[in-house]
């Protein structure tokens, strides 16, 4: 609870407190210990996985301020990602060398970490908001699954999930987006395009995010069960590693950041 309590302090005075640059070098920071952890992850050495860091921290500050390239990096990972769940999905995931899932998550971690400061250089309250999809989803699908949960999601991968949480993390919000969007003021609208999305669009697309978020966190714990271990790392006592709190924003904001800052 310290641990959390913490976190949420530090993120929120940074979130609305920071100078634009300030931040992206907080973005830069994040994505450099998400890094590390995807390194381990990978089964890296020690010493290599800093290294991985520092690049993937490098091409984050050499295009963070270039929307076009922004855009590119995000629909990578956008592609990525899709091949991910598409390999998720089947009866026997094929595990991708560990080279291949090192080059993926290096431009799934840069991706996520320029949406955030795109996001942000947008607005910070619809960052907040967004990134609340996550964890509200996340906070509903727990408790509804501890209730009510009979029917596995991916016992394979993650046998704690349940279709009932995930179904309770959906519903959820949905309740969110519905509220939010009416009583937030002046809360940017996505886009597909040039068409500009009003309240149900909106609704869906936060709903779609929200599958993406449940997805995200499934890979991840792919990630790990194919690397052995509970946890990305110890970085955050008594809650893991950072891609441990971070791995359901990993696929949400690249595509959040292409629908409403790019």
């Amino acid at each position: 609870m310290v641990t959390a309590a913490c976190l949420i302090a530090v993120f929120l005075l940074s979130l609305f407190l920071l100078p634009m640059m300030a931040w992206q070098l907080v973005c830069a920071g994040v994505a450099g210990v998400c890094a590390v952890e995807w390194g381990r992850l990978c089964g890296l050495a020690r010493h290599r996985t800093y290294a991985f860091a520092a690049i993937v921290a490098v091409i984050f500050v050499l295009f963070a301020s270039s929307s076009e390239v922004v855009r590119w990096i995000c629909i990578a990972s956008a592609i990525i990602w899709i091949l991910a769940f598409a390999q998720l999905l089947t009866k026997s995931p094929r595990v991708p060398r560990s080279e291949v899932r090192l080059l993926a998550g290096a431009v799934i971690i840069v991706a996520a970490a320029l949406a955030l400061s795109k996001i942000r250089e947008t607005s910070a309250t619809l960052l907040l908001a967004l990134m609340g999809i996550v964890w509200i989803s996340d906070s509903a699908a727990f408790f509804v699954g501890r209730r009510w949960g009979a029917h596995k999601l991916a016992v394979r991968i993650s046998p704690g999930k349940t279709w009932e949480g995930a179904i309770g993390g959906l519903f959820a919000v949905l309740c969110y987006a519905i509220i939010s969007n009416a009583l937030i003021p002046r809360l940017p609208l996505p886009s597909l395009g040039f068409v500009r999305l009003e309240i149900v669009g909106t609704v869906s697309v936060w709903m779609a995010l929200a599958v993406l978020g449940i997805l995200g966190d499934l890979t991840e714990s792919w990630a790990k069960r194919i690397a052995g271990v509970k946890d990305s790392g110890s970085i955050l006592p008594e809650h893991g590693g950072m891609l441990d709190r971070v791995d359901a924003l990993l696929p949400v904001l690249p595509i959040a950041a292409l629908v409403y800052s790019l």
